[in-house]
């Protein structure tokens, strides 16, 4: 029996070494061509080498500010890159990137603007060291007479879709959230709306 207590301890102590680490992501696509624009969430597991790239361990002669500095340098140009090859954005957590104040699709008539609160963290990698991210993204669409046919903000989990019709007479807005509560739950629930306009 003590060998057995033992054995279970060793698989606790293993499995908490080789915790898993879930890094979150938005896929943002303004597609013309389709007449459609989405963002979608996602999550992958235990990547943390292709999006930190290098760790911020002290170089020679470099204080751990600038050692900081220079990791996180490389980290937001790797993000960076995910959103220039792929659509990929990570907003709204502290390791994400600062992304560009606003960005337009336009789309069969409709306007559609995301933009997101600047945030800042002030210390990363055992550094003081103050660096601005970008927070959830905020959807703002208006129809070619200016007004407005949605507004709101898209959190982790949730997702949108933006569509016109070919004769440019009607926009499909569906979109799912989690309920607010959710993270109290046991069972979540995901509601989803689709919204027809006449534009």
């Amino acid at each position: 029996m003590g060998r057995g207590i033992v054995c279970a301890w060793a698989m606790l102590l293993c499995g908490a070494a080789n915790a898993d680490e879930y890094y979150e992501f938005f896929s943002i696509r303004c597609i013309p061509e389709l007449h459609t624009f989405l963002i979608d969430t996602f999550g992958i597991y235990n990547i943390p080498g292709s999006v930190w790239g290098e760790t911020s361990e002290l170089v020679q002669g470099t204080t751990i500010e600038a050692s900081a500095a220079r990791s996180w340098a490389k980290h937001e140009m790797t993000l960076k890159a995910l959103r220039d090859r792929y659509g990929i954005y990570v907003l709204g957590d502290e390791s994400g990137a600062k992304y560009k104040d606003q960005e337009k699709c336009e789309l069969g008539g409709l306007t559609i603007t995301m933009t997101s609160k600047v945030l800042e963290r002030t210390d990363f990698a055992g550094a003081k060291l103050r660096v601005k991210y970008s927070g959830y993204p905020k959807i703002r669409v208006l129809d070619r007479a200016g007004r407005e046919i949605f507004n709101d903000e898209i959190y982790q989990g949730n997702s949108l879709q933006i569509s016109v019709d070919e004769d440019r007479r009607f926009a499909n807005i569906y979109q799912c959230k989690w309920s607010p509560n959710d993270a109290l739950k046991v069972k979540a629930s995901k509601a989803c709306t689709k919204v027809d306009v006449t534009l």
